[in-house]
């Protein structure tokens, strides 16, 4: 089965974690955007990979176990900052480039 992107969905999570720029749980993250644990966990492991760092402890199959801390690399944040502010657009763009190369 392929799952279809909702660009409102991607935008509640990149939302989320700007507003949580130490770090959130990834449950709390699900719950705060009002979407499951498993759809969250695609958004940041698909779509949202080259801007978000995950830490957590992982299993012997590369899968992560336990607690799982989410937030938007510090880097990209630099950047964000640097032009005056978190915006998730901007985000989105960023990540809509990339996939172009």
């Amino acid at each position: 089965m392929v799952r279809k992107l909702n660009e409102g969905k991607v935008r509640r999570v990149i939302r989320c974690l700007i507003k949580h720029r130490e770090g959130i749980w990834l449950r709390n993250l699900a719950r705060e955007c009002r979407l499951s644990v498993s759809t969250a966990s695609f958004y940041v492991d698909k779509v949202l990979k080259d801007v978000v760092e995950s830490i957590g402890v992982k299993d012997g199959k590369g899968r992560y176990v336990g607690l799982r801390i989410l937030r938007i690399k510090p880097e990209i944040l630099k950047v964000l900052e640097s032009e005056g502010g978190g915006d998730e657009g901007k985000i989105i763009n960023f990540i809509k480039l990339l996939r172009r190369i």
